[in-house]
């Protein structure tokens, strides 16, 4: 079974945004995780829009590089930010690992933006799926 695996730095917001679009886009048969280099939680507006799309990731929670790691074999790791890079590289050296950095919707300053930036995030990365997912297993 195929496993792909997304981190950025708290598995709060981008790439619990990426687990839970890649998993509405791809056929069963592919495993779809993702890890943070810290642990938190995740964060309620990411959780808001993804149901405005018709997602529920309710059941997602954060989790550590260790932790996946435990779960077997990774083939494919995208890293959201670009500081996870060297530890996701550690952690599966076997994997092919891919770079696609964006800036942490979370930490925007301005309370009111968190909803516009955690929006723009998501639509980010299903733009990046799109792109990268190969055209047979996607289906947006």
């Amino acid at each position: 079974m195929r496993t792909i695996l997304f981190v950025c730095q708290f598995n709060s917001a981008r790439s619990q945004l990426a687990e839970a679009i890649a998993r509405s886009m791809i056929p069963e048969g592919v495993r779809v995780l993702s890890a943070g280099l810290t642990k938190t939680v995740v964060n309620t507006e990411v959780l808001q829009a993804l149901k405005e799309v018709g997602l529920d990731a309710s059941a997602q929670r954060s989790k550590t590089l260790e932790e996946v790691a435990q779960e077997g074999d990774i083939d494919d790791v995208v890293v959201l930010a670009k500081e996870a890079m060297d530890p996701a590289r550690l952690a599966f050296p076997d994997a092919h690992h891919i770079l696609c950095h964006l800036p942490d919707p979370i930490a925007t300053k301005d309370p009111e933006r968190l909803p516009v930036e955690v929006r723009l995030a998501r639509d980010r990365i299903k733009s990046f799926l799109i792109s990268w997912l190969p055209a047979e297993a996607a289906h947006p």
